[in-house]
């Protein structure tokens, strides 16, 4: 299974390895309540 990161925050964001490794390494979401926190790391 690849590896992925998600907000912990109600969007339920994710991005891939390669977008993470680009720069994608928070939440976008301003309505998020964990907007601009980081993603956590999913195997």
């Amino acid at each position: 299974m690849a590896v992925h990161y998600v907000c912990t925050g109600g969007c339920g964001g994710s991005v891939t390895q390669e977008e993470y490794n680009d720069g994608k390494t928070t939440c976008g979401d301003e309505d998020c309540e964990k907007y601009g926190q980081p993603f956590e790391r999913k195997d």
